[in-house]
């Protein structure tokens, strides 16, 4: 048995969208690792009354390590009795440049306040501090989704179905590694990343997995192999892109790339985000009128 279903997430509404102070949060860590509103916390459950009865079954949660991502999944995992897995690669992409950027809490730390969290998980993948172009980003997302898809159809308890919680540059990237299709213009308005949306991609035929080599800095030379169907074990086809019909405020900070790989303007530790720094966030739309989008 193989891998069948991803279904792809991202994080629920931030604390600071709502220009008011930083909640405490039980990890410790300062901003920027902002933790969700209380909005976001309505749209974690509202995700997890989604996604519990989807089939089939969703038997493994990958999360960012961040923890406005561990709180996106915490009710779905509960529901489910899954474990979340914590895993490095899902992480937040800061653009080039950046000699600063911020570090999610640890595995061992994430246990200290979250029971659930999976502590034996063996990253897949750790972004460099330095920063990521956007080449890199698609990189990493090849690389992530090429090891975690040849462990899962290799699982013995055979995983038929996923959930992958994220970013919004990192879901746009891996929808588009995963589909196959890498536009030559990054601002292209293919995969849209909602908060709390979800963007479902099913496995149309299985092949063996043949897993990328490893990104280093050095070699720039793998998007040809992002497109090879042997690098993600198959053709992936879309059939949820962006939805957000089961969340009562509708589609929200919509996210897309504007080109740019560098912050242009000073971000206030706090408000450090790349959707408002590296890309284009997109007007809301309410929940009337937006029903299922494919590809």
């Amino acid at each position: 048995m193989v891998l069948k279903t991803i279904l792809l997430t991202r994080h629920g509404f931030r604390a600071n969208w709502f220009d008011e102070p930083a909640p405490l949060h039980p990890s410790g860590l300062e901003p920027p690792d902002t933790p969700l509103s209380a909005h976001g916390l309505l749209q974690a459950q509202e995700l997890s009354h989604f996604l519990t009865p989807q089939q089939p079954h969703i038997t493994g949660i990958y999360s960012s390590p961040w923890y406005r991502c561990i709180q996106t999944v915490e009710p779905l995992a509960s529901a489910l009795h899954v474990r979340i897995i914590p895993e490095p690669g899902l992480g937040e992409w800061y653009g080039l440049n950046r000699t600063d950027d911020p570090t999610p809490a640890t595995a061992a730390e994430l246990q200290n306040f979250y029971a659930g969290i999976e502590p034996e998980h063996q990253s897949l993948f750790v972004p460099a501090v330095t920063g990521e172009s956007i080449e890199e980003l698609y990189e990493r997302s090849a690389y992530v989704l090429s090891r975690l898809i040849k462990q899962l159809d290799e699982d013995p308890s055979g995983p038929e179905s996923v959930v992958l919680c994220t970013h919004a540059a990192s879901l746009v990237a891996f929808s588009r590694v995963l589909a196959g299709n890498v536009p030559s213009d990054p601002s292209t308005q293919d995969f849209i990343a909602y908060t709390a949306c979800v963007t479902r991609f099913e496995r149309q035929d299985a092949v063996p997995v043949k897993v990328l080599p490893k990104p280093v800095a050095s070699s720039r030379k793998l998007q040809s192999d992002w497109l090879n169907e042997h690098a993600r074990g198959g053709r992936w086809r879309c059939v949820l892109n962006g939805y957000s019909g089961y969340l009562s405020s509708g589609r929200q900070r919509g996210w897309r790339f504007s080109g740019k790989e560098s912050f242009d303007h000073k971000v206030q530790a706090h408000g450090l985000d790349a959707g408002t720094g590296l890309g284009v966030v997109l007007p809301d739309e309410s929940p009337q009128g937006h029903g299922v989008s494919q590809l």
